[in-house]
C-alpha cells in the first residue's frame, strides 16, 4: 500500500488531528470557543479554518492542484493577517499537518519503502508554507495600505473642518502621496 493510500485511508484522523493542531495556535478563550462551536454563523473563523484545511488536505491527497490550494491557503492565511498574527505564527497551521500525518500513520512511517514517498509529501507540505508566506505578505501589505488610507481621511476631515472654524487662516491639508500607484504599490 502507497503513502498516498495510506494518507486518504486515514484522511478523517489526520484532518481532525491538524484542525485540533491549528485551533490551539489561538490564544485560549478563543481556542476554547472555536473548538467547541461548530456553526458557520456562530464561528465563521473555525469554520473557515476547518474548511480550508479540509479541501487543501482534499488536495494534496488527489489532484494537487496548486491554484486550489492558494485558495484555501488564502482564506485561512487572510484571517490571520487580520489577526495580526506574526508570519511565522500565521503560516505555522501548514507545519502542523506533518505532525498530525506522524501522528496518524505512527510506526507506518518507518518502513524503508516510506521514508521517500513521505519525504515527497513533507516536500508538498513545505511548498504550500512558502507560499502562505507570499499570500501572508500580500494581506499584511494590504491591511497597512488601508490603514494609511483611513488615517490620511481622517486627518484630511480633521483639517476642513479646523479650516472651517478657524478660516483659510492655518490652511491645513494633508500633502498627496506621489510614491504609490492607484493600487497602493510603490512606484
Amino acid at each position: 500500500m502507497s503513502l498516498n493510500d495510506k494518507l486518504v485511508e486515514k484522511k478523517g484522523v489526520i484532518l481532525e488531528s491538524w484542525k485540533k493542531l491549528i485551533l490551539e495556535t489561538y490564544p485560549g478563550e478563543s481556542s476554547k470557543i472555536m473548538k467547541s462551536q461548530r456553526n458557520r454563523f456562530a464561528n465563521p473563523i473555525g469554520y473557515s479554518v476547518g474548511h480550508g484545511a479540509e479541501e487543501i488536505l482534499t488536495e494534496l491527497l488527489g489532484e494537487n492542484r496548486v491554484e486550489e490550494q492558494s485558495k484555501y491557503l488564502d482564506e485561512i492565511i487572510r484571517i490571520r493577517a487580520v489577526q495580526e498574527f506574526s508570519a511565522s505564527a500565521a503560516a505555522i497551521f501548514i507545519f502542523l499537518l506533518k505532525d498530525a500525518v506522524r501522528m496518524a500513520l505512527g510506526k507506518e512511517l518507518n518502513s524503508p519503502e516510506m521514508i521517500g514517498e513521505y519525504l515527497m509529501f513533507e516536500s508538498k507540505i513545505d511548498k504550500l508554507a512558502l507560499k502562505s508566506f507570499d499570500i501572508y505578505m500580500d494581506c499584511r501589505e494590504r491591511v497597512n495600505k488601508n490603514k494609511a488610507d483611513e488615517n490620511r481621511r481622517l486627518y484630511k476631515n480633521m483639517f476642513h473642518r479646523v479650516n472651517k472654524i478657524f478660516g483659510e487662516k492655518y490652511n491645513l491639508e494633508i500633502a498627496e502621496d506621489n510614491n504609490t500607484d492607484k493600487q497602493g504599490g510603490s512606484k
